[in-house]
């Protein structure tokens, strides 16, 4: 509900326009996003999208931490100091990051 902005970061309820284009990605269970909580995104490997905001102190991190656990479906859900992904963290390297080319 956060990534398509029917939610805040903090859970709030939110009123504003997607903060994504929902129709570029699968929905899992074939849901609306927008009617069901229920619904997640998933990844190319079907699995859901990890997000991650605010989660440990002090986060310098300026946004969200937005990722896939890649083919093998494996993660480190483990941030850097500041709320920043740990891409050398064991299972962390077929990892896709948003902010990665």
């Amino acid at each position: 509900q956060s990534l398509i902005g029917r939610r805040g970061p903090d859970n709030q309820s939110m009123t504003t326009r997607p903060l994504i284009e929902t129709t570029r990605f699968t929905i899992g269970q074939g849901l609306d996003a927008f009617t069901n909580e229920a619904a997640v995104l998933l990844d190319p490997w079907e699995q859901p999208y990890r997000y991650a905001y605010k989660a440990q102190a002090p986060w310098t991190n300026p946004g969200y931490v937005l990722y896939s656990a890649g083919p093998d479906g494996v993660v480190s859900a483990a941030l850097l100091s500041g709320g920043f992904p740990d891409r050398t963290a064991t299972g962390n390297g077929d990892n896709l990051y948003a902010d990665r080319p």
